[in-house]
């Protein structure tokens, strides 16, 4: 109970960039609001994102009360940055006010926290890094720039939550204070969710979702199912999100006319989202294998989706959670090749036995990951006194 009290009297100041998907910038608020008198969440939508301006909320006794915009400005990556800065300085000026915490999700963000708590007008920073690539940009002058604003704010936050678990190597490398690093993993929404008896899901169906680019590994999708068709005529793929690759994967189903197998439904609420998946036989991310990839430092929202939903997976051997899916049960890893994606889909759609097996070990799995307990534990530990 001390620990709730706590929080509810803190004021919380929130910052981040946000896409259509849900995430962290979305889960977080949600906690909050049911928990903390005062807060306020500032979201900048990345520039490739349909999302037109940057918003700022602000929450009192779990009601919005204020609501700021500032137009999104559509041009090179350090401009859009240094804009979305400015815009964060407008949005605290306008709600006049001294902040306890300030979470800045992502480095970026958590830099400009810094500066806040330099000028007095936040108390303490977490850097929030929920995901990390060891190259977010191709131009090497942009990478070098975003790696050292990461190690600045890693050294300088007072507190490091950090999603990936595998960074604590980094964070040495960056002479970050070890002890202020908490692990922070993703989590569900178990209270939305409604899961269903096994007779009542669609036994062959596969979903799909979250943003859609080359990455995602729709495209070896495609290729399983084609190969596929013929001996599970039921098959069905929904696919639920939308990206710059999307128009590419629907030739691709247009080109081997798949069009009967595959839905497209866009990108839809989270909640909607919730409420479908149950529905669904086996969840799929098919990451693409790359030496450099953010999935290999991430631990995949959808895949927390798909086992709060009670959905097996399959997954390509690509982020670390990979070998707790194959440890434990919970589905099936492959590498990134079509003939061992259609295998393991032909496995889990046709073998009853192996299924529900699979489905009883995610759903036991599933009661010790909702966002609720892994918030508990990110504000108990930041809250500790030094020393505990």
């Amino acid at each position: 109970m001390e620990k709730k009290s706590k929080i509810k009297n803190l004021k919380i100041l929130i910052v981040g960039h946000v896409t259509e998907s849900y995430g962290p910038m979305q889960s977080l608020p949600e906690y909050c609001q049911k928990r903390v008198e005062e807060f306020a969440v500032i979201s900048h939508p990345f520039s490739y994102c349909t999302i037109p301006y940057s918003e700022c909320l602000l929450y009192q006794d779990g009601k919005l009360k204020k609501r700021y915009r500032g137009l999104k400005i559509k041009t090179s990556w350090p401009v859009h940055y240094l804009a979305d800065v400015g815009l964060t300085f407008w949005f605290v000026i306008r709600m006049k006010r001294k902040w306890d915490l300030f979470i800045g999700s992502d480095c970026l963000n958590a830099f400009t926290g810094i500066i806040l708590r330099s000028i007095g007008v936040v108390s303490k920073v977490i850097f929030y890094e929920h995901d990390y690539s060891p190259e977010r940009f191709a131009n090497w002058i942009l990478d070098a720039i975003f790696h050292y604003i990461n190690g600045f704010s890693a050294r300088h936050a007072d507190i490091i939550w950090d999603n990936p678990p595998n960074l604590l190597e980094m964070r040495k490398k960056q002479r970050a204070d070890l002890k202020k690093v908490i692990r922070v993993p993703h989590g569900v929404d178990l209270n939305k969710i409604k899961i269903l008896p096994l007779s009542k899901i669609q036994r062959k169906t596969l979903v799909y979702i979250g943003y859609i680019d080359q990455n995602k590994g729709l495209q070896l999708v495609v290729k399983a199912v084609k190969e596929l068709a013929s001996k599970i005529p039921e098959i069905k793929v929904s696919v639920v999100g939308s990206g710059y690759y999307e128009p590419e994967i629907k030739k691709m189903v247009k080109k081997y006319k798949l069009e009967k197998y595959f839905h497209f439904f866009g990108f839809t609420s989270h909640d909607w989202t919730l409420s479908y998946l149950p529905s669904c036989a086996v969840g799929l991310a098919p990451y693409l294998n790359r030496s450099k990839s953010t999935f290999r430092f991430a631990e995949p929202l959808k895949v927390k989706d798909y086992f709060g939903c009670g959905l097996p997976i399959i997954i390509t051997k690509v982020p670390d959670i990979a070998k707790e899916i194959e440890g434990k049960n919970l589905g099936l890893a492959i590498r990134y090749n079509a003939d061992e994606l259609a295998k393991a889909i032909l496995k889990l759609l046709t073998d009853d036995k192996f299924y529900r097996q699979c489905r009883r070990n995610v759903l036991t799995y599933s009661k010790n990951i909702s966002w609720d307990y892994t918030f508990d534990q990110a504000f108990e530990k930041t809250l500790a006194p030094a020393g505990n």
